[in-house]
């Protein structure tokens, strides 16, 4: 509804409308991959002991195993790593890093963070604070529509809509008789079940084989 007045205020001259926009994060949820987070806060922070935080690492890995089979994740699509939340002594926060497999390299690693995240290191033992396996589950592609070109389509009805320049009447289009490389000039009013895209003066349209409308600022 306001995606071109937006752009305009941002000098954007394009604007991208998804197939379903009004589902589009409810969809996305749907395609994301699965992931989950296994976590052990040691004991006793200190400094890195490699075998048992090794031994933590198996269990965690043992719980994702698990987690992976009851979401029915195939071999193949399974994703682990292994991740350590370390701090300097006497902070009260944690940075997160890859496992380096040894306490060398993940010292390193959290020292360059540090440095990275707030531009210095302190001289002070490096502790482990807990221990992470990260599980991710790949989901399929989710299937793309493919529109085919279809012959321009009439407005189904005209409608008064009130611009900063005063009242217009204005075609109404329907989304679903839009097919692919169908072009329209603004103003206009493209409507379907879940959204209503306002293409106002100065703007044209034009839809992608994917389903996907693409509103350009004539000229731009």
């Amino acid at each position: 509804m306001h995606g071109c007045a937006i752009a305009e205020l941002l000098g954007i001259g394009r604007v991208l409308i998804p197939a379903a926009p009004g589902v589009l994060c409810a969809e996305g949820l749907l395609a994301a991959d699965l992931k989950a987070e296994f976590d052990r806060t040691m004991p006793k922070a200190g400094r890195i002991e490699a075998e048992r935080a090794a031994a933590v690492y198996a269990e965690l890995e043992a719980e994702a195993l698990a987690w992976f089979a009851e979401e029915g994740v195939a071999p193949g699509d399974r994703r682990t790593s292994r991740m350590a939340m370390l701090r300097y002594h006497g902070q009260g926060g944690e940075l997160t890093v890859a496992w380096g497999g040894d306490a060398a390299r993940t010292e390193t690693a959290f020292v360059a963070a540090h440095q990275a995240l707030y531009g210095f290191t302190l001289e002070a033992p490096i502790e482990l604070v807990t221990v992470r396996v990260e599980a991710s589950g790949r989901m399929p592609e989710p299937v793309r529509p493919h529109l085919e070109p279809m012959p321009g389509v009439s407005a189904k009805e005209m409608r008064t809509v009130h611009f900063s320049t005063g009242g217009r009447e204005i075609p109404v289009l329907e989304r679903g008789g839009l097919g692919a490389g169908h072009r329209f000039q603004g103003p206009a009013i493209v409507t379907q079940l879940d959204a209503t895209t306002l293409v106002p003066p100065g703007w044209e349209g034009e839809t992608h084989a994917s389903g996907a409308l693409l509103l350009m600022r004539t000229g731009a």
